[in-house]
């Protein structure tokens, strides 16, 4: 044998023999074509043999795959199946994923009313998945929650509910999270107006790198100055 074809000979005892592990981390380097040549087949076939072994991220990773046809055909069963797997064993991103899914891209009207109803119920599911997992302190999920009572998107609007989410999810260190909780301070939505703990936000959204939250400090201090100038003697 060549050495090609020695390497191969590894990989494919590697991926019947490894532990757990180890097959889901030749799956991810056959997906991602990371160190060896992009293979969608033994993509799968790694993160179904892990999975089987009740590997959580094989499990989400194999969910994904099916449920948006990457790798491997579609199979909308399968995906949630694998998802509810590591979902079942408290995984909460297993969770934010199947809300998600469920939520996403979903039009707001339907000519069928019977379709129009299905597409309610599946959004219903969906929001209950993403609850969740941000009750099970997922950042993603908590943000997400924040920005539908935020915005009145699949559930009723409720700026209280929107900071308390938009709070969990900023102690969490997401960026865009303490930018929006930030400006609710600033304007007092959802929340009492605190000028302080609107700069606090801010400047932890602005250190994690969110451009929004820069502008926002530097407006603030446009107008801290210019009252300062046009305040009388």
């Amino acid at each position: 044998m060549n050495e090609i074809e020695v390497v191969e000979k590894l990989l494919s005892d590697a991926v019947e023999n490894s532990d757990a592990e180890t097959q889901y981390a030749l799956g991810y380097c056959y997906k991602g074509g990371i160190t060896v040549k992009y293979n969608p087949d033994e993509a799968i076939k790694c993160f179904r043999k892990a999975a089987e072994k009740g590997n959580i991220d094989a499990q989400i990773n194999l969910g994904m795959c099916y449920l948006y046809g990457d790798c491997v055909e579609f199979d909308q069963k399968k995906g949630l199946y694998w998802l509810k797997k590591a979902a079942d064993q408290g995984e909460s991103e297993a969770l934010y994923k199947m809300g998600h899914y469920f939520t996403d891209d979903i039009p707001d009207y339907f000519e069928d009313d019977s379709v129009h109803e299905k597409a309610k119920r599946t959004r219903r599911k969906g929001i209950k998945y993403c609850r969740q997992a941000a009750e099970k302190g997922n950042a993603a999920a908590q943000e997400f929650m924040g920005i539908c009572y935020l915005n009145g998107t699949l559930v009723p609007k409720n700026d209280e509910e929107a900071a308390r989410w938009f709070s969990k999810s900023a102690e969490n260190d997401c960026p865009y999270s303490q930018y929006i909780l930030g400006n609710m301070y600033c304007e007092g939505t959802g929340v009492d107006k605190d000028e302080s703990k609107a700069t606090y936000w801010l400047k932890q959204a602005a250190k994690n790198g969110n451009e929004e939250a820069k502008e926002k400090l530097r407006e603030m201090r446009r107008e801290f100055f210019d009252k300062l100038i046009l305040k009388p003697r």
